[in-house]
C-alpha cells in the first residue's frame, strides 16, 4: 500500500508536530486531507526497542491494526499513539494550522 500518514483531529496533528525529532527550526504547516480509504494504526508498536524477531512481530501488529494496550510486558508503559493511514491518492485541502517550534 502506498499511503500518507495523518491525524484524526487538529489536536492530534499538533501533538504529532510537537513530537517531531529532530526539532524543526521553521513552522510546521498542517493541512486538511481526505481519502477514499482511511485506517487507524497504533504507531507505538513502531517505537518498541526489541530483538529482530520481536520487532518484526511488533511491526506486523501495527499493520494488523492492533492496539498496544499494556505492551510490552516489561518496561515503561505509554498510552497508544494513533495515526491515520490514508490510501493514495489524497485530496489536500486548506492549511488549517501551523505548529511553531
Amino acid at each position: 500500500m502506498t499511503a500518507l500518514f495523518a491525524a484524526a483531529t487538529l489536536e492530534e496533528a499538533l501533538l504529532f508536530a510537537e513530537r517531531i525529532e529532530p526539532r524543526p527550526m521553521v513552522p510546521v504547516p498542517i493541512f486538511e486531507v481526505t481519502s477514499s480509504r482511511a485506517e487507524s494504526r497504533d504507531s507505538l508498536w513502531l517505537d518498541f526497542v526489541a530483538p529482530p524477531d520481536r520487532t518484526e512481530a511488533y511491526h506486523e501488529a501495527y499493520w494488523r491494526g492492533e492496539t498496544t494496550n499494556h505492551r510490552p510486558a516489561v518496561g515503561p508503559r505509554r498510552d497508544p499513539h494513533f495515526e491515520v493511514v490514508l490510501q493514495l491518492p489524497v485530496q489536500v485541502g486548506a492549511q488549517v494550522a501551523s505548529w511553531l517550534p
